[in-house]
């Protein structure tokens, strides 16, 4: 990186010095936790998340978009199992969607449409979604944290359909990293969670879990404990060579990148 900006700087090219400057406060940021970089462009540091950043009248509101096809489906269940389970979380069920809430710690609600048939040819998963949109907002209720569980042929209906009070987004389907820029045109300040390669269950639900129980005790979200927890959770599993395949917000160069480049070209 310095050898580059140095031969840009010979010769001149004041936007390329400004970019690899930008990414030697990137590669810094690791030992300062990205307090040099936040200073300089204005954002937020990417390894954390303030619990009360996600607080919509006074609870955290999360949004999942899931599709009706056989993937989707058994995403779903999936997804569902553990909250079944828990008595800290009880869910409510309605024609087009579910609730889970938290019984015990803080207040958190968890919205999903729920992914149906699409054999006579009805969208009723869009209909779904749009029905638990307008339910939101008519109860002044909004996503701070949205999550996509579909295909990636799924993924530009999510995006099309993200609220712009997204604070995390984790696009859950195969090959999310190169939907970056499209997220951050809709809430540019989002923190993005996406894999480079294979979306799966087995990595998808794991994180959400961490995620939702930390932010139930009431912790802020704290990304560098949560990957190293769930490294050593998929460690255990057969799904750690997918997990490794997805990028946590601190360790996204190519987002914080995308952040900063209105700041500095």
């Amino acid at each position: 990186v310095q050898s580059n900006k140095l031969a840009l700087q010979s010769i001149k090219d004041n936007d390329g010095v400004a970019l690899y400057e930008t990414l030697q406060l990137l590669l810094m940021s690791e030992q300062d936790s990205g307090k040099s970089f936040s200073k300089q462009f204005g954002l937020d540091p990417p390894y954390f998340m303030m619990r009360n950043k996600l607080l919509s009248n006074g609870r955290i509101v999360e949004q999942l978009f899931f599709y009706g096809d056989k993937d989707g489906k058994a995403s779903f269940e999936n997804f569902l199992a553990y909250y079944s389970r828990s008595k800290s979380w009880r869910i409510f069920k309605s024609e087009q969607w579910i609730e889970i809430r938290s019984l015990q710690g803080k207040p958190i609600s968890v919205f999903a449409n729920i992914p149906f048939d699409h054999a006579d040819g009805e969208d009723r998963d869009a209909q779904a979604q749009t029905a638990l949109a307008l339910f939101l907002q008519e109860q002044d209720l909004e996503p701070s944290i949205v999550v996509h569980r579909g295909h990636s042929f799924h993924l530009p209906s999510t995006i099309a359909q993200l609220p712009i009070s997204s604070k995390i987004v984790l696009l859950g389907s195969c090959g999310s990293y190169q939907h970056l820029s499209k997220v951050l045109n809709v809430c540019p300040d989002a923190q993005i969670i996406s894999s480079r390669e294979v979306g799966s269950l087995s990595v998808n639900d794991p994180i959400l879990r961490m995620i939702n129980e930390a932010m139930r005790i009431g912790k802020d979200l704290d990304w560098i404990r949560i990957w190293r927890s769930l490294q050593q959770q998929m460690r255990l599993s057969s799904a750690q060579r997918r997990f490794e395949n997805y990028v946590a917000p601190h360790q996204n160069l190519g987002l914080l990148l995308l952040k900063a480049r209105g700041k500095i070209i």
